[in-house]
């Protein structure tokens, strides 16, 4: 039953990752302060200003390249996922 239930959170994780939107540099407004909060709350050092810039590029790619992620400094579905996967 556990097996069950982990996968049905696990679709509903990815369902609402998938909500979100592609963010990259030069991007602005809530979404990137979400984005922000999360990778500070990963230990990045990065400020929460809402604006995707160059520290927020550089937090990104190495958030990525720790998850072993694509390093692209883009956050997609599959960096918002692992995002998602952190510790609160």
């Amino acid at each position: 039953m556990q097996s069950i239930n982990q996968t049905n959170n696990d679709r509903k994780k990815s369902t609402d990752t998938d909500a979100m939107p592609l963010l990259r540099r030069g991007d602005t407004g809530v979404a990137v302060r979400i984005l922000q909060l999360l990778l500070l709350n990963g230990g990045n050092a990065v400020g929460v200003d809402g604006v995707f810039g160059d520290r927020t590029e550089y937090a990104v790619k190495g958030f990525q390249t720790r998850e072993k992620l694509l390093a692209d400094g883009i956050v997609g579905r599959k960096t918002w996922y692992a995002l998602s996967q952190l510790p609160k």
